[in-house]
């Protein structure tokens, strides 16, 4: 894999995207249409291109190949797939996971979720807005999938 080349593809829509105020993104589910909206505060887009160079210390996320925000706030609905297959719409409030609609699969899974939340807040805080820029297969592992082109998390 060429980094250089990671690199600069990132640097693109790094620049395209950088001092945005909010993103909003339009979902339909099971027929169901919801709309989350994040506030990204005019900061500086960051990137994920797996070059590490000089004498500053740096973090690579490999594999690389995502331009990404911290959101400053949220509000709306998100769907969510759990790992069993549940699927649900959240909703969104203050930057984190309140509660949610469950649509289909196994209710507990969305039950035991929400008493989660309830539990520890810092679970359902929306901690990254990332969108993929590399042409990568479909691997079902998180850490590669969120880098494909085209991909948003």
């Amino acid at each position: 894999m060429d980094y250089n080349q990671v690199s600069q593809q990132a640097e693109k829509l790094r620049l395209g995207l950088t001092r945005s105020d909010w993103v909003e993104i339009d979902y339909e589910v099971a027929g169901k249409p919801c709309t989350l909206h994040l506030n990204l505060g005019q900061q500086e887009a960051q990137k994920s291109h797996g070059l590490c160079r000089g004498k500053t210390p740096d973090v690579a996320n490999l594999p690389a190949g995502e331009v990404y925000f911290v959101p400053t706030d949220a509000h709306g609905q998100m769907p969510m797939k759990f790992e069993d297959g549940t699927l649900a719409i959240l909703d969104v409030k203050k930057g984190r996971q309140v509660g949610g609609t469950f649509l289909s699969g196994n209710p507990k899974t969305l039950d035991n979720h929400v008493a989660k939340l309830k539990r520890d807040p810092v679970v359902g805080e929306l901690g990254e807005l990332g969108f993929g820029t590399q042409l990568l297969p479909f691997s079902g592992r998180d850490i590669q999938d969120e880098k494909i082109l085209g991909t948003i998390h």
